[in-house]
């Protein structure tokens, strides 16, 4: 949501350029789906909304949230933060493992409760040595078998 009446147009604001990240005007308009857009696209993955600055310019800016730059895109408020969570696109390699699986060779897979798991992989099984170590610190190596 915008709020386009001049009682919430923020008028004596000062921008900030580590807090506050300028609204896409193509997605305001509902016309921008690009994913590497380098301006705000506030509620689509947050419940952030878009401020006016009045300006020449009249442009919209969006509010972004600490704890979400500081921590790769993650908020410790999880969904009940109205600020903006910039996204962060994840390093190279990982997407390349997610999206190119191999049911052979080294792997390192991060499961559902948070432990990683290192090691090599058979037939999509893990087999042999390798090390498994729990989000509480505690860390197996050893061998792995089906």
């Amino acid at each position: 949501t915008f709020h386009d009446s001049i009682n919430e147009c923020k008028q004596s604001i000062v921008l900030n350029p580590v807090q506050h990240l300028r609204v896409c005007r193509k997605f305001k308009a509902g016309k921008c789906t690009l994913t590497t857009c380098q301006q705000a696209h506030p509620g689509v993955r947050d419940k952030s909304s878009g401020f006016r600055v009045k300006s020449k310019q009249n442009r919209w800016y969006v509010e972004v949230c600490r704890n979400a730059t500081l921590n790769n895109g993650s908020c410790n408020k999880e969904k009940k933060c109205t600020k903006y969570h910039p996204y962060f696109r994840p390093f190279t390699e990982k997407i390349i493992r997610t999206v190119y699986w191999k049911k052979n060779g080294p792997r390192r897979e991060i499961l559902n409760n948070g432990s990683v798991r290192d090691g090599h992989v058979v037939d999509d099984y893990f087999e042999g040595f390798g090390t498994l170590e729990w989000p509480c610190g505690d860390v197996y190596k050893g061998y792995f078998h089906r």
